[in-house]
């Protein structure tokens, strides 16, 4: 009789050890797929920050271009050049600006989502494995050590030699690719998705995982509580019946398990979205460049007016302009307008220096306002020229030179003005000096009487010595009306600043 009673506790006892082991510590397999899983999560802010130093990089490095073509556009000596210039530069300027457009709104948005839901999953993990690994006793624990005969212990950031900081190191700027996400959620799945205890050990007993009896359920649960915990936010549960844990299936997140872990499904979701994210996709490396609709529209701006600046360009027009195919002659032409050289001296350069290295966007405006300051000034002082070889042939347009300037020195420079130093103070000006510009072959006004001679007719028939200014000049073999050589002077003169307006303006 006892030893039948003997055996059969022998029995029980080993039945009960051999058993699902309801209520005790998680084996290793089980909690270090935990960790891994913490540790990869920690590295989304600093990806999120690395992603966005990119998109920041791309949208300077399109602006800086786009200054630098405005200003080839107003320094290349081709008129071709400096057109495809002044087409691309608002290009250029067109797609930085889209990028921090978008990243005020929608872009940035995902930036943010990308590192602030994982980091959520992340935390609620944390918090579970921190409880975890520090309830323990000598008869009690929840995380069993390598021979799952024992308890851990944290020292540092390991957990029985396994990283797992439980915490989130400092945020940088450097960009680490994740190991446990997958397209679908996560290549880690804790615990089995069978309800059970296979996933725990025997030797400790763990009270956070004891839903039935007196532990972390106690009565609470046993008289009309929850039927079920979640541990993690999901990614486990525990049946309050049994004992039972049943873990999520994180490799479908996307389908049928999103709903039993939401929270798990978006860290997944996010960070996969924030992977996804490239730069290079908002650059100007689409191959069919000519059907770029920012490329079409800015054509339109540069090369119209009135109602058909409103339209696009086609894609013919495009290639008429740049040629084909048209990706590869931009990428050639930006090429050429990088090397053009801004010369030692320059916005405080120290050498020669190739366009296409300078970055900063001061010293680029600081160039681009040079060159129009330039033009500017070689533009007024070519119409002033204009309009004093005008002057030469007529007393009036030469009059309202000398009536335009205010230094006495440049006043009496004029071969036909003076300056009236002996007038009253509030009358001294500079004044047409009709005297002075008869003796410099200026004509002055003259009243022709009816029959009189023009000056062509006049000048016809004279000899050599007798062909003299004002009105007459020697040339070759006959004596010819000197407002002719005028003509041709002022004709140089337009033509000069035709070529002077040309190089800042034409498109």
């Amino acid at each position: 009789m006892k030893a039948t009673a003997l055996l059969l506790a022998v029995t029980i006892v080993a039945a009960r050890q051999a058993s699902a082991a309801a209520g005790d510590a998680l084996n290793k397999a089980a909690w270090q797929p935990m960790c891994a899983m913490s540790e990869d999560l920690d590295a989304l802010p600093s990806n999120a920050a690395a992603k966005l130093a990119e998109l920041v990089k791309a949208a300077e490095e399109m602006a800086a271009t786009g200054k630098r073509l405005q200003l080839y556009s107003c320094e290349a000596e081709s008129p071709g050049d400096r057109l495809k210039a002044a087409i691309l530069a608002p290009y250029f300027d067109r797609k930085a600006s889209s990028i921090l457009a978008k990243l005020k709104n929608s872009l940035g948005i995902k930036l943010m989502e990308g590192a602030a839901r994982p980091v959520y999953a992340k935390g609620r993990l944390d918090e579970l494995l921190n409880l975890l690994q520090q309830s323990k006793t000598t008869n009690h624990g929840c995380l069993s050590d390598h021979a799952n005969s024992g308890t851990v212990n944290k020292q540092g950031d390991t957990i029985d030699d396994v990283p797992c900081k439980l915490k989130l190191k400092p945020t940088s700027g450097k960009y680490a690719a994740t190991t446990t996400i997958s397209e679908t959620g996560f290549n880690r799945n804790p615990l089995r998705t069978v309800a059970g205890n296979s996933d725990q050990t025997n030797t400790k007993d763990c009270k956070l995982l004891t839903l039935n009896s007196a532990g972390l359920g106690g009565e609470a649960l046993g008289t009309g509580g929850a039927a079920t915990v979640e541990y993690a936010g999901g990614l486990f549960r525990g049946t309050a019946a049994n004992d039972a844990l049943t873990g999520t299936d994180m490799s479908k997140l996307t389908t049928t398990a999103k709903a039993t872990a939401p929270i798990w499904a978006e860290a997944s979701a996010t960070a996969n979205e924030l992977a996804g994210i490239k730069a290079d996709a908002y650059r100007n490396s689409s191959t069919d460049t000519e059907g770029d609709e920012d490329l079409q529209t800015v054509l339109v701006y540069v090369t119209r007016t009135g109602n058909g600046a409103n339209t696009k360009a086609e894609k013919q027009e495009i290639q008429a302009h740049f040629g084909n195919p048209v990706a590869d002659k931009i990428s050639t032409f930006i090429a050429k307008m990088e090397a053009m050289t801004i010369p030692k001296g320059t916005i405080g350069l120290s050498t020669n220096t190739p366009l296409g290295t300078i970055a900063s966007g001061s010293q680029l405006s600081a160039l681009i306002t040079r060159c129009t300051l330039k033009v500017t000034r070689e533009r007024a002082e070519l119409t002033n020229n204009i309009k004093e070889t005008s002057g030469q042939k007529d007393p009036k347009a030469a009059a309202d030179v000398c009536n335009k300037i205010t230094d006495a020195t440049v006043c009496n420079n004029k071969p036909f003005c003076s300056y009236n130093e002996s007038a009253a103070e509030g009358d001294k000006k500079c004044q047409f000096n009709e005297t002075k510009a008869s003796k410099s072959g200026v004509p002055v006004t003259q009243t022709q009487a009816a029959g009189t001679e023009s000056t062509t007719e006049k000048c016809k028939d004279k000899k050599k010595d007798d062909c003299k200014s004002p009105d007459c000049k020697w040339e070759g073999e006959a004596c010819k009306d000197s407002s002719i050589f005028i003509n041709k002077k002022l004709a140089i003169f337009s033509a000069g600043f035709v070529s002077v307006c040309f190089k800042s303006l034409e498109l």
